[in-house]
């Protein structure tokens, strides 16, 4: 059965960051766009969702980044539907180039549906089951996990246990009026959005050599659950950790948290490398700067 359509759209040159190329909460922004556009295939778009009283949230995300986008280049997203349970649907978005379809990732979401009043799980209704049903189809080869293991965090993640741990803050900020979606709640692009803002206050400033060569880091993977919604107005801390190293690729944690209450927002796991800029490729690491990270391993939470 061929995906459908659900998005369409440009990478902008805003749309990228200081490695040249589309940042990571852009992926996830247009996805959930995909996303919406999807509900609404099946039944539940956002007029019906409001006359019912009730929410589209994400659980989660997992992300693979296969080939790089830059600025001017024209994307499509389609959407395949790979699971069907009462309480969640599971949906692949293929992001490909709008010219060439190459494929360029893939971002699969874990939709659920919520009580707007009560903000518990609802199920899904019947129609909306039939109708995702009839576009069952299995998860892609390369949309499947690669560098990370699926499996729930050993951890529940909590101010005082990022304490314990020894993980590092790297974020520290408010949840602003135009990070929200319209019920006031912090859209998933921006949870990754604020882990990419707080990178370069975790990682080693990375080295330029006499000849001009640089160096950077390019995110190959990404798992993330969100565990509450995240109202506007939240003082939100990022605390972070390395999780392995090995020649080419590291491995980190990020868990989102409420500065006030110490509770869990969002988590994050990350498979990155390091990235030639000039030849935009991954390269051995430094040895100098792989003892680095090595140093900064917290092996409680290796989720690979």
């Amino acid at each position: 059965m061929t995906p459908i359509v659900t998005h369409r759209s440009m990478a902008n040159i805003w749309n990228c960051d200081e490695m040249g190329h589309m940042n990571v909460r852009q992926y996830i922004g247009k996805a959930d766009s995909a996303t919406a556009h999807m509900a609404n295939e099946l039944g539940l778009g956002p007029r019906t969702l409001a006359q019912d009283g009730l929410l589209l949230c994400t659980q989660g995300h997992h992300v693979r980044f296969i080939r790089e986008v830059h600025a001017g280049t024209g994307l499509c997203i389609r959407t395949l539907v790979v699971e069907v349970a009462e309480t969640a649907i599971r949906l692949c978005h293929e992001i490909r180039g709008g010219g060439d379809d190459s494929l360029r990732a893939t971002v699969t979401a874990i939709c659920v549906l919520m009580d707007a009043n009560r903000g518990s799980l609802v199920p899904f209704p019947e129609e909306t089951r039939k109708r995702a049903e009839r576009l069952l189809q299995p998860l892609p080869l390369h949309a499947a996990p690669r560098g990370l293991a699926m499996t729930p965090s050993k951890h529940e993640p909590t101010l005082a246990r990022a304490t314990q741990l020894g993980m590092t803050e790297m974020f520290r900020g408010t949840v602003e009026p135009s990070q929200c979606d319209g019920n006031g709640y912090m859209l998933p692009s921006n949870v990754i959005a604020s882990i990419s803002d707080g990178i370069p206050n975790f990682f080693l400033e990375l080295p330029s050599d006499p000849n001009g060569l640089k160096f950077g880091g390019a995110a190959l993977e990404y798992r993330l659950t969100y565990h509450r919604p995240c109202p506007v107005g939240s003082l939100v801390v990022i605390m972070s950790a390395m999780a392995g190293v090995a020649e080419k690729i590291l491995h980190h944690v990020h868990w989102m948290l409420d500065a006030e209450t110490g509770e869990a927002i969002a988590s994050a796991h990350a498979v990155s490398v390091f990235f030639d800029l000039v030849e935009r490729r991954a390269i051995t690491m430094p040895e100098t700067e792989r003892r680095h990270y090595r140093s900064m391993v917290i092996p409680e939470l290796s989720l690979t």
